[in-house]
């Protein structure tokens, strides 16, 4: 679980912003808390604010740390086309962009982070917290033209040999993770229950990924079909079908290798009267694909106790439809594994303290030079009788446009 995730000089993001998932002492919706021997961790937090505020730059930055600890050891271009610095500042264009998260894992704390250009790594840092006191796993940094290594007693594995095979633009964790260290691998387990969502991508990567899962038996169709059926959409059953693939002639020879000759359909079947009927994926409503996708990676990130992260949950989304999703990650009894969840959202019929306590409202603004800023709803400290939904659309939390006539 996240404790909590900083980002500097990432994007829209100039300051350094922390989104703390560190629970209050209120002893409201306790639900979404979860007890650890270092703290009480939130189960889920609703990020909101104005377009162009920045809240996606939050769900890329940790999307990117994600990525490179999974793909810069063997993509020496990840760096290169993931690391934005913030760009209306002179200064900070360069300047490495800097990530930090900590997280519970197997009952241990651990922190980790970075800070990298389009380049390079400048500095790479883990610690362990396994009796609440700092224990360094290792630390990497970019001195005289040189990485300076450090290692702690802790760090169990290869070090010298490891250290020649790291080339300036991928992560340590991310090389010494592909060759299996153990000291490391605990911890890269984490970041593989680590889901995103990006609202952004095609439908149809959302579909094939939910065929993946299913095909890997890390879900099963029958609780996507459950899933379906409690969200109301009407989806009785659906089949996973291949589809031949015609690559043109004139595609470049190059890509052919990346295109496979079969597609993956869904077909789904609706019970109408006691007749089923037959629609391809495609036929569905926007509305309707939205949820298949989001079902397959809620079930999965509930099912594995990880993390799932979704931008602008409320896309094509029903209002009551948003709040049962959240829902699920506030229920012990759908929840077991205690997953947690971070989403962006417009949807403010949620902002109620009848469903959310107010240390999970966040708000994502723009300063005056247009940098993100991140702040709680608890630095109001609004009373638990506020109507929250009414005071942040009355401007009283900021972090919504201003119309000029």
């Amino acid at each position: 679980m996240i404790i909590n995730f900083s980002v500097k000089n990432f994007r829209s993001i100039k300051d350094e912003i922390t989104i703390e998932f560190n629970a209050s002492s209120d002893k409201d919706h306790i639900n979404f808390v979860t007890e650890t021997k270092y703290c009480n961790i939130l189960n889920a937090n609703a990020i909101y604010g104005l377009n162009a505020s920045g809240k996606s730059n939050i769900i890329r930055a940790i999307q990117i740390v994600d990525m490179l600890v999974y793909l810069s050891f063997k993509d020496d271009k990840s760096l290169e086309r993931l690391i934005t610095p913030f760009l209306f500042d002179a200064g900070s264009r360069k300047l490495p962009s800097e990530f930090n998260i900590n997280f519970v894992h197997n009952e241990i704390r651990y922190e980790y982070g970075f800070a990298a250009d389009k380049k390079q790594v400048y500095s790479e840092w883990m610690y362990a917290y396994p009796n609440k006191k700092a224990q360094l796993l290792f630390t990497r940094e970019w001195l005289n033209d040189a990485y300076e290594y450090k290692f702690g007693a802790n760090y169990k594995g290869e070090r010298e040999s490891i250290k020649k095979l790291v080339p300036q633009s991928a992560l340590f964790l991310s090389v010494a993770r592909s060759l299996g260290q153990k000291s490391i691998t605990v911890v890269s387990d984490w970041f593989a229950k680590l889901s995103i969502e990006l609202v952004s991508r095609h439908a149809e990567m959302g579909k094939q990924r939910a065929i993946d899962y299913i095909e890997e038996s890390t879900i099963t169709k029958e609780e996507m079909i459950a899933f379906l059926i409690r969200a109301d959409i009407s989806i009785s059953d659906f089949d996973i079908k291949e589809e031949n693939v015609v690559v043109p002639e004139d595609f470049p020879e190059a890509l052919k290798e990346f295109i496979s000759d079969k597609n993956k359909e869904v077909i789904t079947q609706h019970l109408i009267s006691g007749q089923s009927y037959s629609l391809s994926f495609s036929d569905e409503s926007s509305g309707t694909q939205q949820v298949f996708n989001f079902a397959a990676q809620v079930i999965r990130t509930i099912k594995n106790g990880g993390v799932l992260v979704i931008d602008e949950l409320n896309s094509f989304l029903h209002p009551l439809l948003v709040k049962h999703i959240v829902g699920l990650f506030g229920n012990l009894e759908t929840n077991p594994q205690r997953a947690q969840l971070i989403f962006t959202t417009h949807e403010t019929s949620i902002m109620t303290t009848d469903f959310l306590r107010r240390d999970q409202i966040w708000f994502c603004d723009k300063s005056k030079e247009q940098s993100t800023m991140l702040y709680s709803a608890q630095e109001f400290s609004p009373r638990k009788t506020d109507n929250l939904e009414k005071a942040y659309l009355a401007g009283r939390y900021g972090a919504i446009p201003i119309f000029t006539n």
